[in-house]
């Protein structure tokens, strides 16, 4: 009885011994990881909570939509890595130079740079539009090099929003507007929270560690810059961008050669045959014109009466001038401008063709913006500037805050206009093709229309909560009748019944 009670307390001894070593184990990692944790800056642990809370979200949205759209939450997924790197060496260094922080900035900027590039490379995708808003929005991640962080993340949304609109109305009356709708709502609030966060914890620029040593910071920044450079942080879906064309080379046939050839020898021989024949008269001197034949006045033809005329009236017609096919097809296109005049009171953007990427920032409200002769163009005003005026531009896209007198659009084809802020007045003439996005303050704008076709005014649904919008055609055939009473035509809209 005794060895058994003996054995029995052994079995306790050794199982309690075990559960205190599990104990301590425990109590070991979980210290560490409170310490890791507790050792970590606040503004890095914010971040991740914020990539959590509202980034992730829209990469499993993208996700749910499928195509280049997987690609395009792979982009946003890997820049926002990115710049968390960039905030957690920030939290433990001193402020390295210029030359060092870009460098550390460089894997950011390929993956920016590869969102375009996967962008352009897929312009006749379904979903170019959503490609399009995710390198726009992207772009709000560059905060840590300007002045006005706060300021620039904010100012994307609006950047994003054209892109956004296009989506809602593509997809609103189908199956999937749910799934785009959450899209833009997801994207514009991940935007709008890194406003807020980058206002807590780097309101006057990204805030690094004043309190770290020199030396550990110089070599936390020499092995973030060797990262940086040895980094290539493009998804291998979208770095491949357009390649350049092939070289141009001129083949010259033998035959060709040959006939520059033979021609070059014709033309000697019958230099030679001429230098004989100037050689046998000079020799002659005096006797040059024997043996020539005299040409009496009934040979001359203009003595000749009892002969038909050479050229007989109607039978031949005038010779006609060829031109140049490729002059003709090819208009003459003028000096590509992009500037402001003398007087400081008129910007004048003209003969631009593919470009997406103007911007005026520099405005005042006694300025005007005069956009002539561009093609396939994207021009963003940002402040309030007197007047904007679109003059024979085809696909071409201003997006504007707001304008003290109207926008005018004279002589366009398929060109859009975006209003964030107010606009009084809209005059639209001549005009083939135009969407005008109108925004909440500008929605009681006066619209002016006249010889103008394919119209369509976007206007936002106040009474919606997900930020809907309404399109509305502008009415293009009317019905005119004469009233004998009032000696007057009567106008009304055509209907379509």
């Amino acid at each position: 009885m005794s060895q058994q009670l003996e054995s029995l307390v052994n079995r306790l001894e050794s199982a309690i011994s075990r559960l205190e070593k599990i104990k301590l184990t425990e109590g070991d990692s979980t210290s560490s990881s409170s310490s890791s944790s507790s050792n970590e800056a606040p503004s890095v642990s914010a971040y991740k909570e914020y990539v959590a809370t509202h980034v992730q979200p829209l990469v499993d949205i993208c996700n749910q939509i499928g195509g280049e759209c997987v690609n395009g939450g792979k982009f946003i997924s890997d820049a926002f890595a990115e710049m968390l790197k960039v905030i957690t060496l920030a939290s433990i260094a001193k402020k390295p130079s210029d030359d060092e922080f870009g460098k550390i900035l460089t894997p950011l900027g390929k993956v920016l740079s590869a969102a375009g590039d996967y962008r352009f490379k897929n312009n006749k995708s379904e979903f170019y539009n959503h490609l399009y808003s995710i390198e726009e929005g992207l772009k709000c991640l560059v905060w840590p090099t300007t002045p006005a962080p706060v300021s620039h993340v904010k100012e994307m949304v609006n950047a994003a929003q054209f892109y956004n609109n296009k989506i809602l109305m593509a997809y609103k009356n189908t199956d999937k507007a749910e799934l785009h709708r959450s899209f833009v709502n997801q994207f514009k609030t991940a935007i709008e929270e890194l406003a807020v966060y980058v206002k807590e914890y780097h309101m006057s620029g990204l805030a690094w560690n004043a309190k770290a040593s020199q030396v550990a910071s110089a070599a936390l920044l020499e092995s973030g810059s060797s990262e940086a450079s040895s980094s290539s942080s493009v998804p291998s879906s979208g770095g491949a961008g357009v390649p350049p064309p092939p070289s141009k080379m001129v083949n010259v046939s033998q035959d060709f050669v040959n006939s520059l050839k033979s021609s070059s020898d014709s033309s000697s021989g019958s230099s030679g045959s001429a230098g004989a024949l100037f050689a046998e008269i000079a020799s002659r001197k005096d006797n040059a014109s024997v043996g020539l034949k005299h040409v009496t006045k009934d040979m001359k033809t203009k003595y000749q009466t009892d002969k038909p005329p050479a050229v007989v009236p109607g039978t031949t017609s005038k010779p006609t001038t060829t031109t140049s096919t490729a002059g003709n097809a090819q208009k003459k296109r003028g000096t590509p401008k992009f500037e402001r005049d003398s007087s400081g009171k008129k910007w004048q953007v003209e003969w631009q063709s593919g470009a997406h990427d103007l911007k005026i920032t520099d405005t005042a409200i006694g300025q005007s913006v005069y956009i002539y002769q561009c093609n396939d163009t994207m021009v963003e005003i940002t402040g309030k500037v007197n007047n904007i005026v679109l003059d024979k531009c085809t696909k071409t896209c201003i997006v504007l805050d707001s304008v003290v007198s109207g926008i005018e659009l004279v002589n366009c084809q398929s060109c859009q206009v975006q209003v964030r802020g107010a606009a009084p007045t809209l005059s639209i003439d001549k005009t083939d093709g135009a969407i005008v996005y109108l925004s909440k303050e500008s929605i009681h704008c006066r619209i002016v229309t006249a010889k103008s076709s394919e119209m369509n005014i976007v206007v936002p649904d106040l009474d919606s909560k997900d930020d809907d919008i309404i399109e509305i055609p502008l009415p293009e055939q009317f019905v005119n009748t004469y009233d004998p009473k009032t000696k007057k035509f009567h106008t009304e809209l055509m209907k379509h019944e």
